[in-house]
């Protein structure tokens, strides 16, 4: 098997070391634009381009901008472009993604950009035949009559619904006569309240309608063209009645979560949002970067068709990709985690793994794990799932928290809380204040990693409460570690080994909550008393 390029044949910088290399999957404007910012941040950019990709980037400009967006869109020649009719297989190596073409050739890559592209939701079955769906293709004749809905079942994406009054206010320059019905006019946008203003002024006509749909008819003539008919109560005008008769009905609905094709959610392994987006709505994913470590998505596939959004996505992710390899880099020969011979190949922690950071290496005679160092967070939470106790975390290995607990006299147990708080969060803010006589405050690398071991060594020591603080959720760097505590904590207290008061606990907060973190620990230490 060939390679592509190798470390050697790339440009170098001036410390003698190669410049990194993004390896681009997918298509479109958003992919384009992702290009561009990353070369621009100095990294050398591989794009493997898939021409039929589904595009649906909308601009939402109060003016046509098709000229200025293939500009922005048009692709440097630094840029090496590979035309592809199949993803390549991506495997992670020690230190960086290995990506095997079609063609049998391979190239080594320190992060990976998706742009999978995404579809439109269909026309709602409710809506007769012959209603047509809102693409950015879709154009009008100046002698048609059209009515556009809006917000039909379900909202239109903001970016869908203003391109969708941008093209009806040129349509009614044009000499044409247009009709928008909505619910919620998407005006929040930058220029959205200027295309509202423009839209009315040019003449075109808007309704709105509350929880009531529109009442669509349709009709034909003798030579077989279709007449639609639109009945709503117009909430604009006191509730009444309007009626409005067109050539053409055009449904704008918002990208289809369904339509994100396979190769992009095996490589994202379920990082998803509450929609079914790409990217799950945590506070670490708003710059475009997956809980797989070294992936990162930007475009439709995360919900975002608006062309300004999708380009500060694309930016944003652009450095935060920087800084991940830079960061990736100084770990590559960092022992953050190790895995002794007491494993018993159960990948229990190959699966629960957030970040990607655990490899599994097929082996005749013995598979094992094996830790990838460049894209480990040292969360903690594989060591605490592990039931063979085999992982060993080197920033806060199971020996520090037995240390920890035995520092406590015998005698003073039975009055000692412990109390085990995220760096992220609860620690942060420890630092600068006095714990109470009575805890002790340990700081681990996420909540996630407080394995019911730590919580039952600390309560069968003598230990009178264990109380686990996290982020909240959504801000949680590792995504499922503060409900992964949460659920330990829970099920602790539902066994009740322990007589007497409940004497184990957990709550989520800021960093930036002092006053939350102080009342709640003093709430919890006084429900012991």
């Amino acid at each position: 098997m060939s390679l592509r390029h190798s470390k050697e044949a790339l440009q170098t910088v001036p410390d003698g070391e190669t410049n990194p290399r993004v390896l681009i999957l997918g298509g479109g404007i958003s992919a384009a634009i992702a290009a561009q910012a990353l070369k621009n941040t100095g990294l050398q950019v591989t794009f493997a381009r898939i021409q039929d990709i589904s595009e649906n980037v909308y601009v939402p400009y109060p003016s046509r901008s098709d000229d200025f967006v293939k500009d922005l869109a048009a692709l440097p020649g630094e840029i090496e472009i590979i035309d592809v009719t199949q993803i390549p297989v991506i495997e992670r190596t020690e230190s960086m993604f290995r990506a095997v073409f079609e063609d049998k050739t391979e190239s080594t890559n320190d992060c990976i950009f998706l742009s999978p592209g995404v579809a439109l939701k269909p026309v709602p079955e409710r809506l007769p035949q012959g209603t047509e769906l809102f693409t950015a293709q879709t154009g009008v004749l100046p002698s048609e009559r059209v009515a556009f809905l809006l917000d039909y079942a379900e909202l239109t994406a903001p970016a869908v619904g203003m391109s969708a009054i941008r093209v009806a206010t040129d349509h009614v320059r044009n000499g044409g006569e247009a009709l928008i019905c909505f619910k919620h006019a998407p005006v929040l946008h930058v220029f959205g309240e200027t295309l509202y203003q423009a839209a009315r002024k040019a003449g075109v006509r808007f309704v709105r309608f509350g929880e009531k749909l529109p009442e669509i008819q349709v009709s034909g003539d003798k030579e077989g063209r279709k007449h639609f008919q639109v009945a709503t109560e117009d909430v604009i005008d006191s509730g009444n009645e309007f009626v409005w008769e067109s050539d053409r009905l055009i449904v704008a609905t918002g990208p289809d979560a369904s339509s994100i094709p396979g190769w992009a959610q095996k490589i994202i392994k379920g990082d998803f949002d509450g929609r079914g987006y790409m990217l799950s709505d945590s506070i670490d994913s708003s710059v475009g970067r997956s809980l797989q470590s070294g992936v990162f998505v930007v475009g439709g596939a995360t919900g975002n068709l608006d062309y300004i959004g999708s380009t500060a996505q694309a930016y944003a992710a652009a450095a935060e990709a920087k800084a991940w390899i830079e960061n990736s880099l100084l770990k590559r020969n960092k022992e953050t985690l190790s895995i002794d011979t007491t494993c018993v190949r159960c990948l229990t922690c190959y699966r629960v793994c957030p970040h990607g950071a655990l490899s599994l290496q097929v082996n005749t005679s013995r598979s094992r794990i094996q830790p990838l160092s460049s894209f480990c967070v040292e969360c903690g939470i594989c060591a605490s799932v592990c039931p063979a106790a085999a992982i060993t975390l080197t920033a806060c290995p199971q020996e520090s928290i037995n240390a920890f607990i035995n520092d406590v006299s015998p005698s003073d147990l039975p009055k000692t809380t412990f109390v085990f708080g995220c760096k992220r969060s609860a620690a942060m803010m420890a630092k600068s204040m006095e714990m109470p006589e009575n805890a002790r405050f340990l700081e681990v690398p996420c909540a996630g990693s407080v394995s019911e071991h730590s919580i039952w060594s600390a309560l069968a020591a003598g230990a009178k409460g264990v109380l686990v603080v996290g982020c909240h959720d959504g801000n949680c760097h590792s995504h499922v570690g503060t409900n992964l505590a949460a659920a330990r904590v829970e099920q602790a207290r539902s066994i009740g080994i322990f007589d007497g008061n409940p004497k184990i606990g957990y709550f989520t907060v800021a960093p930036n909550e002092y006053a939350r973190f102080q009342r709640l620990l003093s709430e919890f230490l006084q429900i012991e008393d």
